[in-house]
């Protein structure tokens, strides 16, 4: 997996958390 892909992934789970899902 590139360092991007790795970058998107987590963004994506912080996204989550704020969003208390």
């Amino acid at each position: 997996m590139t360092e991007l892909g790795v970058w998107t992934v987590q963004l994506n789970k912080d996204s989550d958390q704020r969003q208390g899902l």
